[in-house]
């Protein structure tokens, strides 16, 4: 009955194994399922003490990460999802009013000389930017803007401005947005001077007032350019393309500032961005389906004019493409020069956004960002709504390590699931050998005498 008895005990103590081993290796449920996300990188040394705290986000994350930032997680070391916001730092000018109609009053016309509109804001209303649209196409004007509370008496907020549009057969590039010292008058009388070569009316269409604040902020981050190609000419649309590569996609593309040699021009630009030069599509066919290269379509950005004019004491110039939200790597600069000689564009610095993920530091755990995932849904978590100033305040700043692979092998299921079969056979085999014990048992048993 002893080997019986030891029979018994491995068969519990084999099930009993079986349970124990499926129950222990179930995955936490506290645990983020990483299931799709590609890539990982870890936290560098955060601060001592408890606190909230910003991850900045470079160039190699931006590459990797999609460019609505919707796949990037934050994870402790258990696995466990962390909440952050997602912060954009704000540069020095920030939008506090938009555009709004003005109306306008008391329009005259001088031949040869001017026209002029007076803009009645209805009462005291502060403002610092116009924008102004005048009729006709393919005209420069100099412009006067004085202000007023009786309609009588003028003071001059902004002389030597001027208004540009450059029409082409398919485009029309506008410089029609003026800036000037925020005031509060309720009248802005406006005046736009013909040119000697251009004496033809040309009237104010339309007038919007807005005010921009001057608050503080971040300051751009001048990005990395990889490449410059260019100016090259291209006759056929009578224009100069250059192109820049900044060596990373989803680049948060800010400003574009251009350094050009020329004394006096102004000429029409457009501005194209793209991720990736090429790409594979799949078509269909008659034997069935075939992938082809091709470009990369560019994407429209902006177009406007840029212009270097001889002033009253300096040139009036304007040189830099501002206020862009242009998640890019490559970028096509195209300058439409008509019938004048290419420009002579030295070089071109471009700014960029600082990206950063805000959340609750604890110096306690391990951090780690994971990305990658084209399906993800961008996080809903209550922190940006339950804690005040996370897009303002000075929070200490960390960066992140390098970018690695993240371990995608699907999880393994626990060794007695994946060999069931050789357990119910080690169990059968254990059921047989304890049956034969229990009958020599019985037999021996049987065969001595009473």
């Amino acid at each position: 009955m002893i080997n019986c008895g030891i029979a018994i005990v491995f068969v519990l103590t084999l099930s009993s194994t079986t349970s124990t081993t499926s129950t222990t290796s179930t995955t936490s449920p506290q645990a983020f399922d990483t299931d799709g996300w590609t890539w990982q990188s870890t936290l560098e040394k955060g601060p001592a003490a408890q606190s909230f705290v910003r991850i900045r986000l470079g160039s190699e994350i931006l590459d990797r990460a999609l460019p609505s930032l919707n796949d990037l997680r934050v994870l402790d070391e258990t696995g466990g999802l962390v909440p952050f916001v997602v912060r954009r730092e704000r540069v020095e000018d920030q939008l506090r009013d938009q555009w709004r109609d003005i109306n306008l009053i008391n329009a005259v016309f001088i031949p040869n000389e001017y026209v002029r509109v007076t803009a009645d804001f209805g009462g005291s209303v502060r403002k610092n930017r116009l924008k102004i649209h005048l009729t006709d196409k393919d005209f420069r004007r100099r412009l006067l803007v004085e202000g007023g509370n009786d309609g009588e008496r003028w003071e001059v907020v902004l002389e030597d401005k001027w208004l540009f549009d450059i029409s082409q057969p398919e485009q029309q590039f506008r410089a029609d947005i003026v800036d000037f010292p925020a005031n509060t008058f309720r009248y802005l009388r406006l005046t736009a001077y013909n040119m000697p070569d251009d004496p033809r009316r040309i009237d104010f269409q339309s007038v919007q007032a807005e005010l921009r604040e001057e608050l503080p902020g971040a300051v751009l981050q001048e990005a990395t350019v990889l490449s410059f190609t260019g100016p090259l000419r291209d006759d056929k649309i009578r224009a100069s393309v250059c192109e820049i590569d900044l060596g990373f996609r989803n680049i948060p593309v800010a400003t574009l500032k251009l350094k050009i040699q020329d004394p006096w021009f102004h000429r029409g630009y457009t501005l194209r961005g793209r991720n990736a030069a090429t790409e594979e599509v799949k078509l269909a066919a008659e034997a069935g389906e075939k992938t082809e290269t091709r470009k990369v379509p560019w994407q429209d950005i902006r177009n406007g004019v840029i212009y270097r004019i001889e002033g009253k004491d300096k040139p009036d110039e304007s040189l830099a493409i501002k206020e862009l939200q242009a998640p890019y790597r490559y970028l096509q600069l195209t300058l439409f020069d008509a019938d004048n000689a290419p420009l002579h564009l030295q070089d071109v610095a471009v700014l960029r956004h600082e990206l950063s993920l805000v959340f609750d530091f604890n110096p306690k755990h391990c951090y780690t960002v994971i990305g990658g995932n084209a399906a993800a849904r961008a996080p809903q978590f209550d922190l940006a709504q339950a804690v005040a100033n996370l897009h303002e305040a000075d929070w200490p700043v960390i960066d992140t390590a390098a970018v690695t692979s993240l371990d995608t092998k699907p999880k393994l299921a626990p060794w007695t699931d994946r060999y069931n079969v050789l357990v119910w056979l080690a169990l059968g085999s254990a059921v047989a050998v304890m049956l034969v014990l229990i009958g020599k048992n019985l037999r021996s048993n049987e065969q001595k005498p009473t």
